[in-house]
């Protein structure tokens, strides 16, 4: 008959703090590295803040007055883009105001209503005394500080707007446009963008239709900071295959991805950007 061995459980378990003891004072005389942490080395400044970055969704659209590639004029459909874009502030160009080819429809007050967004917009142009065509920026976030800026023309009149929202502890600063068809125009024009665009130290984004390709020499002249949010396909922007709609990216701003929303409802797709605010 073979022998079993009984150990007391009380008896192991003084064994194993024995052990666990002489095993802590065996490695922590072992040092962990050779080099020593300077007495004055200030940690604190280089710990990297955690969520102090904030996230945004941007479009710029030129609607064409909501008359799609069928020639019909349609507002839902608008909506209907803007809606599967998602953006938190949207740029728009070409929108019309109790004008007859629109049904006499005010379409900024419709888009406000219908998106539940903020908005501001400003006439480039007035027809028969009433009506009024220009730019819009709609946004989820209260729009303050707005302005106007008239530029040169020789078509027709264009115009400037910018404006402020406050996104968590950041304030961003918009600018939008949509530029001259003509070489000429634009040469006059972008000078003056230049000099409102240098002038930001904040957060800030450009966008708009600026009927020209970002290789133009004239959208060169946006230096650092300014970056061009880079599409992730080559569709261009426009119906007939050009890149003509652009969101650039000022001061403590940087894109993620950008992209178009392929559409019939304009002769011009929704341009759409991830964006990231840091200044830390």
């Amino acid at each position: 008959m073979g022998w079993t061995a009984v150990v007391n459980r009380s008896v192991l378990l003084q064994l194993a703090v024995v052990v666990f003891m002489m095993t802590g004072a065996l490695f922590s005389a072992i040092p962990l590295s050779e080099e020593m942490i300077p007495e004055d080395l200030d940690v604190q400044s280089m710990v990297i803040p955690v969520g102090t970055e904030k996230y945004l969704r941007v479009m710029t659209f030129n609607i064409r007055h909501a008359r799609g590639l069928d020639g019909r004029v349609n507002l839902n459909r608008i909506v209907a883009d803007i809606l599967h874009g998602e953006p938190d502030i949207v740029a728009l160009q070409e929108v019309d105001r109790f004008h007859i080819r629109s049904k006499f429809v005010d379409q900024v007050g419709f888009l406000k209503k219908a998106l539940n967004m903020d908005a501001f917009f400003s006439p480039s142009i007035y027809y028969y005394g009433i009506a009024e065509y220009g730019n819009a920026i709609l946004s989820k976030y209260p729009l303050t500080d707005k302005k106007v800026e008239a530029l040169p023309g020789i078509k027709e009149d264009r115009a400037l707007l910018s404006a402020k929202v406050k996104i968590g502890d950041y304030e961003l600063t918009l600018f939008t446009t949509h530029l001259g068809v003509l070489e000429d125009e634009r040469q006059m024009q972008m000078p003056i963008i230049l000099d409102k665009l240098n002038a930001v130290d904040g957060p800030a984004i450009f966008l708009g239709d600026l009927n020209m390709d970002g290789s133009h020499d004239l959208l060169q002249s946006l230096t650092e900071p300014w970056r061009k949010a880079e599409l992730i396909h080559n569709t261009g922007t426009y119906y007939l295959g050009a890149e003509i709609d652009h969101i650039f990216t000022g001061p403590y701003v940087s894109s993620i991805n950008a992209w178009t929303i392929k559409t019939t409802s304009s002769d011009h797709m929704p341009v759409v950007a991830e964006l990231m605010i840091a200044m830390e």
